[in-house]
């Protein structure tokens, strides 16, 4: 087996002071290539200095949920952490409502001696929201224990800000879209290249004119026109067809006449349909009465037909 030689390493230590607190970092390197296996990082911190106190993120994104959410946010301390440190803090209303985004919430923020991380809670509340956001503020305030607030961050020396942004649940916005595309108009297809005014002369015409079904079937399956027109109808085709146009033609025409949805946005066709349909349920209500009157005996013919 040929020799394998162990790999040569070497550590390399550097330091650096920043305020009160001192860093080392430590590199694990293999001198054959030059290369970094490992790093480490080794943090002091002071045992005199409280620190300096703020977010860690100044701005937070959340998403509502189906029910009450509960949010953490992260406030730190840094360069420093002796001795016990305090400070207020409390929400404040920025587009979002206390009671209808979010619950209201204030109290104190406590670090111990040594500790370095803490929590403020945040109740995110189900508002059933769809496209719009909502932000809330989190004060910190009256810092005790001498520490000191970040001084670069919103708020100064005197405060610290974070905002909070609620976003809306992106399974409810898919959900609200999916109903909304299947109950819109599909206004393109209603506003053909063709006027309003040829649409509704087109649908009248329509509305009269004497087709054969087999014809219709013919057409739509692409098959020649010259075939179709030169097949011979029997009798009682024409018979059909004519019994077609007494029963059904006179009430196409009585709703051809109600204007295509291209007027005034469709409002004029969903008027005009109403009371089409109320004339025609006042029609037919008044021949069910004629019928009923019409019979020789009152039997439950006559009363059902009256009462239609």
């Amino acid at each position: 087996m040929p020799n394998k030689l162990p790999p040569f390493l070497r550590a390399v230590k550097t330091r650096r002071e920043l305020y009160s607190v001192r860093e080392f970092y430590f590199d694990l390197i293999d001198v054959r290539n030059n290369a970094t296996l490992a790093a480490a990082m080794l943090v002091i911190l002071s045992n005199e200095d409280p620190g300096v106190v703020r977010f860690q993120e100044e701005e937070v994104t959340t998403v509502e949920e189906f029910q009450e959410k509960l949010l953490e946010v992260t406030v730190v301390r840094r360069h420093g952490a002796a001795g016990k440190v305090a400070c207020a803090w409390r929400t404040e209303d920025n587009t979002a409502k206390a009671g209808t985004h979010y619950t209201a919430g204030s109290g104190v923020l406590e670090f111990e001696h040594g500790q370095m991380v803490a929590k403020l809670p945040l109740t995110v509340l189900p508002a059933g929201r769809y496209q719009l956001s909502s932000t809330v503020r989190i004060l910190l305030s009256n810092i005790t224990g001498g520490a000191k607030f970040d001084a670069t961050t919103e708020g100064g020396r005197d405060l610290c800000i974070a905002t909070v942004v609620i976003q809306p649940d992106p399974a409810v916005q898919d959900r609200i879209q999916r109903i909304h595309s299947a109950l819109a108009v599909n206004w393109t297809k209603a506003h053909t290249a063709k006027s309003n005014w040829t649409a509704w002369k087109e649908q009248i015409i329509d509305a009269v004119k004497l087709t054969d079904d087999d014809e219709d079937e013919e057409e739509e399956e692409g098959q020649e026109e010259g075939a179709s027109r030169g097949r011979r109808r029997g009798c009682l085709q024409y018979i059909g067809m004519a019994m077609t146009a007494v029963l059904v033609v006179p009430w196409k025409i009585f709703f051809a006449v109600i204007p295509p949805p291209g007027f005034c946005d469709g409002w004029l066709c969903f008027f005009c349909s109403l009371g089409g349909i109320g004339l025609l349920t006042a029609v037919v209500g008044d021949l069910a009465a004629l019928l009923g009157c019409g019979c020789s005996d009152s039997s439950e013919l006559v009363r059902a037909s009256g009462s239609f």
